[in-house]
């Protein structure tokens, strides 16, 4: 019972030598009921991602968030998000090294107001392809949560294997650990 808008806008200058490409970049999504009540919208603006010929990138961005609460939201347990019109803006920087490489990864760092209070979210992901068959990977995922009712963390960890034994037939294997649910899935 929702209906989803989506629109996107990307300016690209593309070079040769070490600097591929320059993006600027808007995407953005709206949300409505069925009766064309909003209930979410988002803009990004990544008003800088500059790419090397190998992948590598850097971003900066800067979202701008709205969300149409109708109930209470229980965040976290014992915290509860009251029904309203919220406001969630925040700015980030991304580094990634490309998958060109054996070894790679991405760090991805946001500030911003989150409901009625601020969120820090730190991201890190290392893969390690030692051959065209083998890739290992590891992510972390941190947000800091400081809200008027209470400061909080969430923590999400996981894992991958893929082993391509054919174009044809791969294992994979992912397993995920966070610490609201305190369990591991695999």
């Amino acid at each position: 019972d929702i209906r989803q808008y989506k629109a996107n806008f990307r300016y690209r200058i593309r070079r040769e030598g070490f600097l591929r490409t320059i993006d600027t970049k808007v995407w953005s999504s709206l949300v409505t009921d069925t009766d064309n009540d909003v209930e979410s919208a988002s803009v990004t603006y990544d008003f800088l991602e500059l790419k090397s010929e190998r992948d590598d990138e850097i971003e900066l961005s800067w979202r701008f968030g709205y969300e149409q609460l109708d109930e209470d939201f229980e965040i976290h347990p014992d915290v509860v998000i009251p029904p309203g019109r919220y406001h969630l803006h925040r700015g980030g920087i991304e580094l990634e090294v490309g998958e060109t490489r054996p070894l790679s990864g991405r760090t991805v760092v946001a500030y911003g107001n989150f409901f009625d209070g601020t969120r820090l979210q730190v991201e890190a992901l290392l893969r390690w392809r030692p051959s065209a068959h083998l890739l290992f990977s590891a992510e972390y995922v941190h947000n800091e949560i400081d809200l008027p009712e209470q400061h909080f963390h969430t923590r999400l960890a996981r894992v991958r294997v893929n082993v391509n034994f054919t174009p044809d037939l791969s294992w994979n294997t992912f397993a995920q650990y966070d610490n609201l649910t305190d369990t591991i899935g695999i």
